[in-house]
């Protein structure tokens, strides 16, 4: 079943100018969307 949730979101990539606490916000982001979206097609 595709959890309707992942149609909205996806990988955040990091930037250059991001800070740690940022980047730290995305890697958390991130694993969460994997978790979260492993099963639908086509995930990273």
């Amino acid at each position: 079943m595709i959890n309707p949730s992942c149609s909205g979101f996806g990988i955040i990539t990091a930037s250059r100018q991001d800070t740690t606490e940022t980047l730290r916000q995305i890697a958390v982001h991130n694993a969460t969307y994997r978790e979260i979206c492993s099963q639908n097609e086509g995930t990273p």
